[in-house]
């Protein structure tokens, strides 16, 4: 089953003895697009603690009842490696601060990340500095690449909104591209990531090697089309066409 990484972001976990913490975000890998780590928010509501539950681990998720189960116990939740030890390079993104007014974590010591890394692991402009024995350059946050531009072979075409996943193998299915800025009217598509030719977290940037007319006309999204099998084949039709 597809699930969007949006609307996950925030169910409770459910150990196999009960609730601990919520869905934070999740890692993937760039290369291939499976899905690398859950990322967990078990502390206090103030002060948070991340840390990194891995695929295996991961049951289905329940998007009625708002909860993603796990095989582990709350025990082994709290005992699972900090996020610290999968540090990635996080690029300061304009797009989520002003889109949904997120506070931008980089902008003081005392952020999202102070209880992770220290001031001397962030440089001026709000990149983790490399660290040769956790630094994964493939390793994506999905916060991070929510706002990423899209670009056809004939320019840029819209930007990330969401990324969706499939629970049957922890893949990165599809991008979820919003147009609205360069179609009048607005539109949301799905990208197959097998279209993906490059991605360039510096640049904030997703390339892919269809026109931008073929885009414009992919068949629209909703979120009931998560559902829709009949979408789903529509879409991979469209794109194979």
């Amino acid at each position: 089953m597809l699930h969007s990484v949006k609307e996950l972001e925030g169910y409770d976990i459910l150990a196999a003895d009960g609730q601990m913490g919520k869905v934070y975000e999740f890692y993937f890998s760039d290369s291939d697009w499976f899905v690398q780590y859950l990322i967990a928010d078990i502390g206090h509501w103030l002060y948070g603690k991340f840390v990194l539950l891995e695929p295996q681990d991961l049951l289905q998720p329940d998007p009625e009842k708002k909860i993603f189960p796990v095989v582990l116990t709350k025990e082994q939740i709290e005992q699972s490696p900090d996020i610290s030890t999968k540090k990635i390079k996080v690029h300061r993104n304009a797009y989520l601060v002003n889109e949904y007014g997120w506070p931008n974590f980089f902008e003081t010591s005392e952020s999202f990340y102070s209880d992770v890394v220290s001031e001397s692991e962030l440089s001026k402009d709000g990149i983790f500095r490399h660290d040769e024995e956790h630094y994964d350059p493939h390793l994506r946050s999905s916060w991070e690449v929510t706002g990423f531009r899209l670009h056809a072979v004939d320019g840029e075409i819209g930007h990330v909104e969401d990324l969706l996943f499939d629970d049957s193998n922890w893949k990165v299915k599809y991008l979820c591209v919003n147009l609205r800025n360069w179609l009048p009217g607005g539109k949301k598509v799905l990208i197959p990531v097998i279209l993906i030719s490059k991605v360039d977290a510096e640049a904030q940037s997703i390339y892919i090697g269809i026109p931008k007319e073929k885009i414009k006309n992919s068949p629209e999204f909703h979120p009931a089309s998560l559902k829709d099998a009949k979408f789903k084949e529509e879409l991979m039709k469209y794109y194979t066409a």
